[in-house]
């Protein structure tokens, strides 16, 4: 793995997450490689696709044997291809495998969304990382744009476990700019050695960005005209998109050659 970069775009409370990854094979042969990828509670996926010497291929959604029928005829082949594939126990939790050809690097993009709740007074844009391996280039930025002005914006210590209680702390890692009264970015690169000190299988746990906005004297958000009509469109995308989410028969596959 050459990089792993993850940017979430927060707008209004509502958060785009687009994980990229570049895997490399200097190998003669294909290699075939997987990862787990782990979404929020309420999170759904809204894009995959995979970049191959300049070409951009997108995912598509088929029933789960066909997928995987798709994704093996690609092995078969030798060809670049990707399936992501919903784990049947977790509907939060995906299977990323990837077969990259010979002497060949693949970018994969996968891309989710949600509308993030307030608990205990503060909004938390969780992002689960778990590379499996240390990364020379890691990267995690959190853009946070608001109507309201940011208020009790902090990055606790990343939380490794379910058990851990990370309310307290600071992950002393991150950084924080706020880039106005409305706007803040949040940006966590860790050093290879930095990623070591987490485990010897590098960066494992739960990047989390917590904060909240001002609200008028009756505890309401202050909108405009403009952002409820933006807030409209992202609950009609959240209905419309999540349909992948609720049919786990369906996987996506996404390979340089559709069958």
């Amino acid at each position: 793995m050459h990089y792993f970069h993850i940017e979430s775009d927060i707008k209004y409370r509502y958060a785009t997450t687009l994980a990229t990854t570049r895997i490399e094979n200097p190998a003669n042969v294909a290699q075939e490689v997987s990862f787990t990828a782990v979404l929020p509670n309420t999170a759904f996926i809204s894009g995959f696709n995979m970049e191959v010497d300049g070409k951009v291929y997108a995912a598509y959604v088929k029933e789960k044997e066909e997928a995987q029928k798709d994704y093996d005829n690609a092995i078969k082949e030798g060809q670049t291809a990707g399936l992501v594939s919903q784990t049947a126990r977790d509907s939060n939790r995906f299977t990323v495998s990837v077969n990259v050809e010979s002497n060949k690097a693949v970018i994969f993009n996968l891309t989710y969304e949600e509308l993030l709740t307030r608990r205990l007074e503060l909004y938390s844009d969780i992002i689960n990382l778990n590379p499996g391996q240390v990364v020379n280039d890691f990267s995690v930025t959190v853009n946070i744009e608001e109507s309201s002005n940011i208020r009790s914006l902090r990055v606790p210590a990343l939380k490794v476990s379910e058990e851990m209680n990370v309310d307290g702390t600071t992950n002393a890692l991150a950084s924080i700019e706020m880039t106005s009264p409305t706007t803040a970015v949040v940006k966590f690169t860790p050093t290879p050695c930095q990623q070591k000190n987490v485990s010897d299988e590098g960066v494992i746990g739960q990047f989390i960005v917590e904060y909240d906005v001002d609200r008028s004297s009756n505890g309401e958000i202050l909108r405009s005209p403009r952002l409820t009509q933006l807030l409209q469109q992202m609950n009609n995308k959240l209905f419309n998109t999540a349909v992948f989410k609720m049919l786990p028969i369906y996987n996506m596959v996404v390979a340089k050659t559709k069958f």
